[in-house]
């Protein structure tokens, strides 16, 4: 799993529309130029806007990440 942080212009963002927009765009930027490996799941752990920009903090991770996660919700050990 890989936390990425990443961000886009806060300006760009009239409606939900827009903001659905630039949010897709900016997740599709990070998986296609900042991780390597194909993606099982992308959540958005956070969102805050600073200044000018929306900022993003991304958990993203593969089948084995997924396993991990569903492991620790139901208090289960993983094992690796």
């Amino acid at each position: 799993m890989k936390i990425v942080t990443t961000s886009f212009p806060a300006r760009v963002v009239a409606d939900d529309g827009d903001l659905s927009a630039a949010v897709q765009s900016a997740i599709d930027d990070v998986v296609k130029h900042a991780i390597a490996f194909t993606p099982t799941f992308v959540t958005v752990q956070s969102a805050r806007v600073i200044g000018s920009r929306v900022y993003l903090l991304l958990l993203i991770g593969d089948e084995e990440g997924a396993a991990t996660l569903k492991a620790l919700a139901a208090g289960d050990t993983p094992t690796y």
